[in-house]
């Protein structure tokens, strides 16, 4: 092949390569991604404890543990003092403001016929604490409850 031919391939080779890549570079969010950090506060690691009145009556608490945190994502497991024979999974999305958490029985807890599951949905107060609601049916009375949660970090 003529050097001005291979020349030629290269100069346009570059030519093209460098538009693409020029073109998706001036696209900001693809820029972005590429580049950005989570800006989102890590909950992995830490231990937090939602406490609510059901149906207005005596105080309960249950202990979060957020084991794992990709992105926006988090995982946990929760527990309760009153009932040790379950162990509940919990996972969800954080975006620094809102925290919702799906939660359902692990599937190694002690009590196998347990369909406790249920959502927290929880905003983020300017103390760090969360405030919201959660959602859940109880197999212990067969009903769904819904009551007003705080979350504290222990």
């Amino acid at each position: 092949m003529a050097p001005e031919v291979l020349a030629a391939y290269i100069g346009s080779v570059g030519t093209l390569g460098g538009a693409i890549l020029g073109g998706l570079a001036g696209r900001s969010d693809f820029l972005a991604r590429l580049t950005a950090t989570s800006g989102i506060p890590s909950l992995e690691g830490s231990t937090w404890e939602s406490q609510w009145r059901p149906d207005g009556g005596t105080q309960e608490k249950a202990r979060i543990d957020f084991t794992r945190q990709r992105r926006g994502r988090v995982y946990g497991k929760l527990t309760m003092d009153g009932v040790k024979q379950i162990v509940w999974d919990v996972e969800g999305i954080f975006d620094g403001q809102f925290l919702r958490l799906f939660w359902h029985p692990n599937i190694k807890s002690a009590n196998k016929m347990a369909t406790d599951i249920g959502v927290y949905f929880y905003q983020r107060q300017g103390d760090g604490t969360f405030v919201g609601w959660s959602v859940g049916y109880e197999f212990e009375d067969g009903k769904v409850h819904c009551d007003q949660d705080t979350l504290r970090q222990v």
